[in-house]
């Protein structure tokens, strides 16, 4: 049997291949599957210092399951990507992210105190007071330099598995700290996660996100809630 998996990526018309060694027993029939699982259980890769760099900020971060996305992503494409800044309140999670992700700078504080804004009106008649500005001092170096914001506010009001706070946790207005952050860094693109319930906050903070996010010149993307500009 073979030694190695391979994984291909396909953007436009280039191709990128990469092998690991099989870790583990074999998976039948489904060599993304084979791949994956021989990630999960091998060693982390070495990464590329030369490679071109995704610069990317983490709010909310826990313990970094979406930065590890963005690591796996841009060494996909033959980049690395380059943690500049992670935050939550949890402080366990932080340092299990600290550990794992190693970014420059840990924040173990609330996100809504890193960035000075206000919101006037929601939807589509949503915009800022005032233009957004970075209160943290080790996010002021890298305004400009932000290629990426990775962001997966508080879910627990907006599920529905959530019968007592659905809809009416105030934390769930964390949320447009994102477009907020965006603008104060000028970051190039933002990519946030959450339950699919979020749609239908009362708020509607997903559709004042993405409101303040386009009027600030961001474009939607087909995955709906990530915005590039």
């Amino acid at each position: 049997s073979t030694k190695e998996v391979t994984r291909t990526v396909k953007i436009g018309d280039t191709e990128i291949s990469s092998n690991r060694l099989r870790v583990g027993p074999a998976v039948r029939g489904n060599g993304f599957a084979a791949w994956w699982g021989s990630f999960v259980r091998g060693p982390r890769d070495s990464v590329d210092r030369t490679a071109p760099a995704i610069r990317f900020i983490d709010l909310f971060s826990s313990v970094g399951g979406l930065s590890l996305g963005a690591l796996e992503a841009a060494s996909a494409l033959g980049m690395r990507a380059v943690s500049l800044l992670a935050a939550d309140v949890d402080e366990r999670a932080l340092e299990v992210y600290g550990a794992n992700i190693r970014p420059r700078h840990r924040a173990n504080e609330s996100v809504r105190g890193m960035v000075d804004f206000r919101v006037s009106g929601s939807g589509e008649q949503a915009s800022f007071a005032f233009a957004p500005e970075v209160l943290d001092e080790r996010l002021k170096p890298y305004i400009g330099n932000v290629d990426l914001i990775l962001a997966g506010p508080p879910c627990q009001g907006h599920s529905s598995l959530n019968n007592h706070s659905r809809n009416e946790d105030p934390k769930n207005l964390l949320y447009l700290t994102v477009p907020a952050m965006a603008v104060a860094v000028k970051a190039k693109h933002v990519v946030i996660e959450n339950v699919p319930n979020v749609v239908a906050d009362k708020h509607g903070v997903v559709q004042t996100t993405v409101h303040l996010l386009k009027s600030a010149g961001y474009k939607k993307t087909e995955s709906g809630l990530s915005a590039d500009r």
